[in-house]
């Protein structure tokens, strides 16, 4: 009996040419997210975390990570002209440049400036990866495995100073910092994972980071350790914008409006500004100021340094334990405080 043009064609088709049926399409493109998302959200958490990012810029950063990933792997799978493995695989975030973007970042003074420095450096790489794609396959065979694995050691001992900071508490100022608790629970976290890898089938073990952060963060849940206060901070569905730069001009007109019928008065301390690294007296120079930084470049290490010249001893920092360490590392001299108690607010006046 002869074949139908469709069916011979169905029956020449290699495996990885057909397409299948919707519904498994669909758990196989979740268990492919699920095997990549413990991956891509561990970047931008290290990066983040370590140039000291408030919490709405690290949520922002990875939804911007997650959404750059859905791109990539889009263009990777449909592909377009000769770009594109045309291949069904997820692209995600890689480890290999997470030490050098944090030598960047915190040279550049961390924050969101420390940002504005790894993306610059990223965009020029990328550029320079892309020209040199063509011709990199002809050299695969100067790289075997044992110097492949040799780099991706090399990576992990460079990330080793993040892991123990994380695992000490994550805050070195923080009094319970080091603390048996804490190393008993990223111990604890440690284990989970490597037991997940190790004795649980292919796709569980595929997410065992995913998994063991989850099941580390319930642990630390009853034991009175986990706080999900800022989870009210964060939004279901988040659309990505960058950072500080002029497609924030929207935002920038809302926030406009909304200052215009603001009453404000006079300052009556000098009030630093961080898109000039200079103090501002009037109010409409206030207004002016914070409609600008919506757009505008943040000059964190200039404002912290031109309040050190202008004779500024003592930070105090409130809500939190981030932007401390980072004065110190521009400052050393500087006292720093950090509010996030009642206890602390008295602690404070007790001292002025």
């Amino acid at each position: 009996m002869a074949r139908t043009p469709s069916a011979a064609a169905t029956a020449d088709r290699h495996p990885v040419d057909e397409m299948l049926p919707v519904g498994q399409l669909l758990l196989y493109g979740l268990q492919h997210v699920m095997s990549m998302y413990a991956g891509v959200i561990a970047v931008p958490l290290i990066v983040g975390n370590a140039l000291g990012l408030p919490f709405a810029d690290l949520a922002y950063l990875l939804t911007a990570a997650l959404l750059v990933s859905g791109l990539a792997t889009l263009l990777q799978t449909l592909g377009i002209w000769k770009i594109g493995a045309r291949l069904p695989l997820v692209q995600g975030a890689s480890f290999a440049a997470v030490a050098s973007m944090l030598a960047i970042g915190k040279d550049a003074g961390g924050g969101v400036r420390g940002l504005q420095f790894i993306f610059g450096a990223i965009l020029v790489a990328g550029i320079i990866g892309f020209l040199l794609s063509g011709v990199f396959n002809r050299l695969l065979h100067f790289f075997p495995p044992v110097v492949t694995g040799s780099v991706i050691t090399v990576i992990g001992i460079s990330l080793l100073p993040v892991a123990i900071r994380w695992a000490g508490g994550g805050v070195v100022t923080a009094p319970t910092f080091g603390s048996p608790a804490n190393i008993g629970l990223a111990a604890l976290t440690l284990l989970i994972i490597l037991v997940i890898y190790r004795f649980l089938p292919g796709f569980f073990s595929r997410v065992a980071i995913l998994l063991g952060l989850v099941l580390g963060t319930l642990v630390a849940a009853a034991l009175g350790k986990a706080d999900f206060s800022k989870i009210g901070q964060a939004q279901w569905f988040a659309v990505s914008a960058p950072f500080h730069c002029a497609l924030m001009q929207p935002a920038a007109d809302v926030m406009a409006e909304a200052l215009a019928g603001a009453p404000l008065t006079p300052p009556v301390v000098p009030v630093y500004a961080n898109v000039l690294a200079a103090p501002i007296a009037t109010p409409d120079g206030v207004r002016a100021r914070l409609v600008e930084q919506v757009t505008g470049r943040v000059r964190w290490r200039e404002s912290v340094a031109a309040m050190t010249e202008a004779g500024v001893t003592q930070f105090v920092e409130f809500g939190g334990k981030v932007l401390g360490p980072m004065v110190k590392r521009i400052s050393p001299d500087a006292a720093v405080t950090s509010i996030v108690t009642m206890d602390d607010i008295e602690a404070l006046l007790a001292t002025v």
